[in-house]
């Protein structure tokens, strides 16, 4: 092989090269010189069109000025008096400004200034503002000093530092109401106008762009106003070019105009690359400055890579004609016989004789191809089974799966035909691997695998090309997840039957450990091509529907829908809002709603509520943000953000002398079962130096039935601490008289349902009846939702002991406490 390559140099390297040197010596001077008359005419041309750029630039914002200047609320505001324009024409003419800036978004700003100077009114895209007093404002001031009415500056603008436009206009009126009709008129204010000069800036990176030139526009003094700067994705030099070192070189250069009113072109060398420098003015205050380095047209190469084609496609001809003569029989015959049986052994599927007997290198390598090729077939057909199948329960994986719903959705498309995806997924199968060990795991699995196959056709996919009479498939993804493919279906109720009838299946009880296992599953249903076109969508889409299936209370299905997808989608999204409100700590807030107590009246405590407000202003619904902070994982450190702001407000009262009374948080089950839940609490309490009797859990009647059995333990905990805990929304669950006597808690709040409908039917039997069987158990009582006068006069002749509601007060921000302390006092 070593020498076929050296015969094939020594061919083609004099017959190539040689010819290509000759003709770039010869032309590369020309060509250099076009090009470089090429880029200045390019850069004529692009002076023209900046020129033209800021002309209209400028002539659109002084009509645009003018016009608002001669608009009648202009006029108005500017005669009226301070009260009458701070009182009744300020909120009008600032709708007018954003009329304006709605009408010619590219004016950032809008503002009308005192004749002292003082900026009155501002509508600005830019929140930031240094200073309100703009006497010194340069536009003013070029105003004043040229004695004309009104004016434009380029300028840098300090608020963003971004290069900006002003257009000033003095408003000098008459005032007839107060003056005479021979009286001169007066000044008034100024109307200032800014504008961004992001048009013009994108017509720089547009040419830099286009051009490979770096642009600059600067004033007489050669400070540069616009930079011309590239995208991170656009490929080119300019991007890594000395901008600061070009900008410093051009505060020492002196330009000579000549008889074309064009400064004539500089030479300079920056970090060992020449540049070219032209500058073309634009008026009489502006340059345009042109940098680019002199490889740009020394190493064009358009002509002469043409010239080059030329030269190689005729060399190569001629090489190849020697070439093919000599090698044919030897060398390209037996590539093309090898070739066609390295494709021949790709597929995999046969055994390949090549019929190359030479006893050279390419006869050794196709002995090798035959070896290789027997070796791969009995190796593939070992991996193939091993790669495709789950090895628990025999039915094919995730990777086939894939393989094949590729192909599905391909023959799918062909036929236009329909197919449905049933997403599979165990219920608590969790507690059975944690209750009776992975062992009996894997035989319930197992066991499910053969219902499931039991309850469809199943189709052998190793062996399988797909063929029009495909039967329908099952897979296992991983865990305890599973999917199924229905093929060909008509109508949804196919779909039905068949999911109903795998429901039923894997309802039916197991004997596990000779304990007798009753399992339920969820499942999730998605349809090519009404749910989604691609495989990422429609599993997807299924999942969605599953985890829906869930949500409903499990052992059941759910067909996929756009509204179950907008509305995962909205818990996605807020899910991201929420975990960065979190960690930044922005966004949330705690209200504090007063509890006050009976006989004598008082303030006894506080339950400390959550609000969530978005980035865009938007308040998210309490009971939606503990919804997505529970399915998502977030309740954990939502509730310890809560905890710690309830503990550091409560110390800040007592530390002011304001009040000194518990603050309720409320807690999840699952949440209080953690082991550090008392710890967090006590972490919180010590770093603020707030007691334990300053603090008191809460949580939902329905939270301590379910989770009964992990709890105690927690809660008796938590009460030894000298926290009290108090049950929330009592009377909307179970009602149970054994968890109230049995478990450690101190308070009872009495659910609003019951509160707001006292005087319907057994309500107020029911209220008596849970206050009294309270007291009888030691239990302190809370009414929550009392919001008139009849609920109050019930509670206290009932000897309710604490009152929660709007009738007293909606739950306050912190800062609004104090007030609340001194009106209720009072």
């Amino acid at each position: 092989m070593n020498q076929l390559r050296s015969k094939l140099l020594a061919l083609i390297l004099p017959m190539v090269i040689v010819p290509i040197m000759l003709f770039g010596l010869i032309s590369s001077q020309r060509i250099a010189s076009i090009a470089h008359e090429n880029i200045e005419t390019h850069i004529l041309n692009y002076a023209s069109q900046t020129q033209r750029l800021i002309e209209n630039l400028l002539s659109v914002g002084q009509s645009n000025l003018e016009l608002f200047a001669q608009h009648d609320l202009i006029t108005q505001y500017a005669l009226a008096a301070e009260n009458e324009r701070y009182n009744l024409l300020h909120p009008i003419i600032l709708n007018t400004f954003h009329a304006f800036h709605n009408a010619y978004p590219e004016y950032s700003e809008i503002r009308f200034i005192l004749p002292d100077g003082y900026e009155d009114v501002r509508y600005s895209n830019n929140r930031r503002n240094i200073t309100e007093e703009e006497l010194n404002h340069p536009a003013i001031q070029q105003l004043n000093r040229l004695g004309v009415n009104s004016t434009f500056l380029f300028s840098i603008n300090p608020d963003n530092q971004q290069p900006v436009v002003y257009f000033a206009r003095n408003i000098i009126l008459n005032d007839f109401s107060k003056d005479g009709y021979d009286k001169k008129p007066q000044l008034r204010g100024y109307l200032l106008l800014t504008t961004s000069l992001d048009e013009l800036q994108q017509h720089l990176n547009r040419m830099a762009a286009d051009s490979q030139i770096q642009f600059m526009i600067v004033d007489q003094q050669h400070d540069p106003l616009l930079i011309s700067q590239l995208t991170d994705n656009q490929d080119s030099a300019i991007g890594s070019w000395p901008v600061e070192r070009l900008k410093h070189t051009l505060k020492n250069l002196s330009f000579m105009t000549n008889d074309a009113k064009q400064y004539d072109e500089l030479h300079v060398e920056l970090m060992r690359v020449v540049y070219d420098i032209k500058a073309l003015p634009m008026d009489n205050e502006f340059l345009l400055i042109a940098a680019y380095p002199q490889s740009l047209y020394l190493q064009e190469g358009s002509q002469l890579q043409k010239g080059l084609l030329v030269l190689v496609v005729l060399s190569i001809l001629i090489l190849s004609f020697f070439l093919i003569l000599g090698l044919k029989r030897f060398v390209l015959s037996p590539l093309a016989m090898l070739n066609h049986a390295t494709q021949r052994i790709g597929e995999n599927n046969q055994e390949v004789i090549i019929p190359v007997k030479t006893a050279d290198e390419l006869g050794l390598l196709a002995r090798s191809f035959e070896s290789m090729n027997k070796k791969l077939l009995f190796a593939t057909k070992n991996l193939k089974t091993q790669a495709y199948t789950d090895s628990l329960t025999g039915l094919p994986n995730r990777l086939m799966f894939h393989d094949y719903l590729g192909r599905l959705l391909a023959r799918s498309k062909r036929n236009n035909s329909q197919f449905a995806l049933l997403f599979i997924d165990l219920d608590d199968f969790k507690v059975v691997n944690d209750s009776l060990g992975h062992n009996m795991g894997d035989i319930l699995l197992k066991s499910f695998a053969q219902r499931i196959s039991a309850s469809i056709r199943v189709e052998d996919f190793i062996t399988s090309s797909l063929s029009e009479e495909a039967n329908d498939f099952i897979a296992r993804l991983g865990g305890d997840e599973f999917i199924v493919v229905l093929h060909d279906v008509k109508k949804s109720n196919d779909i039905t039957v068949v999911a109903q009838r795998i429901i039923q299946a894997l309802s039916q009880p197991i004997m596990l450990n000779d304990y007798e296992h009753y399992g339920s599953t969820s499942l999730g249903v998605s349809v090519y091509p009404h749910d989604g076109h691609t495989m990422e969508g429609l599993i997807k889409n299924a999942d969605i529907a599953m985890y829906h299936a869930k949500a409903l209370g499990k052992n059941t299905f759910q067909f996929y829908s756009k509204e179950l997808g907008e509305e995962q989608e909205e818990i996605n999204r807020l899910e991201a809002e929420l975990r960065k409100s979190i960690q930044a700590k922005t966004g949330l807030q705690l209200r504090f709603q007063p509890k006050i107590a009976l006989n004598p009246n008082r303030v006894g405590g506080f339950e400390a509520l959550i609000r969530w407000t978005l980035e865009n202003g938007d308040t998210v619904k309490p009971e939606k943000m503990i919804y997505v902070a529970e399915q998502r994982n977030l309740i954990v450190p939502l509730t310890e953000w809560i905890v710690d702001e309830a503990c550091r407000q409560n110390a800040l009262w007592q530390k002011n002398n304001l009040i000194k009374v518990p603050v309720a948080v409320n807690f999840s089950g699952t949440h209080i079962v953690r082991e550090d839940i008392s710890e967090m609490i006590v972490s919180a309490l010590t770093r603020h130096g707030l007691k334990a009797e300053y603090f008191e859990v809460e949580m939902t009647e329905s939270s301590v039935i379910d989770s009964s059995k992990g709890i105690l333990e927690s809660l008796e905990k938590i009460r030894a601490l000298g926290m009290s805990i108090a049950v929330d929304d009592f009377g909307t669950g179970f009602s149970s008289l054994s968890y109230l006597s049995n478990f450690p808690i101190t308070t009872v709040k009495i659910d609003r349902s019951f509160v707001n409908k006292i005087n319907q039917g057994n309500h107020s039997a029911i209220v008596t009846a849970i206050i009294h069987m309270s007291h009888a158990l030691g239990h302190s009582v809370v009414a929550e939702g009392v919001e008139t006068q009849e609920q109050l006069d019930f509670l206290v002749q009932e000897n309710c002991d604490y009152i929660q509601g709007f009738f007293f007060s909606k739950p306050l921000p912190a800062h609004e406490i104090e007030a609340f302390l001194e009106r209720f006092s009072a």
